[in-house]
C-alpha cells in the first residue's frame, strides 16, 4: 500500500522551481503568520520570500565552499603555482 501511495506521488513545482520540504514548511509558516496576524495568505509574495531565503542559504554556502577552496589552494602546503593552476581550480 505504502509503494502504491508513494508511485503517485509528484513534486510539488511553481515558477519551475521544485520545492524542497524546508521550503514547504516555510510556505506553511508564511501563511500561518498572515493567518494570526489578520492578514491573508499571498501566495505570491509567501513564495517570493520562501524562494529568497532558499537563495540566500545556498549562496552563503557556496561563498563558505569557496572561500575554503581558495584557502587550500593559497595555504603554504600547496605552494608554489602556476597562473595556468589557478585558471583551472577558479574560472
Amino acid at each position: 500500500m505504502i509503494a502504491d501511495v508513494l508511485q503517485g506521488i509528484v513534486p510539488k513545482v511553481s515558477s519551475s522551481k521544485t520545492f524542497t520540504g524546508s521550503m514547504l514548511l516555510n510556505l506553511t509558516f508564511e501563511y500561518i503568520d498572515a493567518i494570526n496576524t489578520g492578514g491573508v495568505p499571498t501566495i505570491a509574495s509567501s513564495l517570493e520570500r520562501v524562494i529568497s531565503s532558499e537563495v540566500r542559504r545556498f549562496t552563503e554556502a557556496a561563498s563558505i565552499q569557496f572561500k575554503e577552496l581558495v584557502e587550500e589552494f593559497l595555504s603554504e602546503e600547496a605552494m608554489p603555482h602556476e597562473v595556468d593552476a589557478f585558471e583551472k581550480s577558479f574560472l
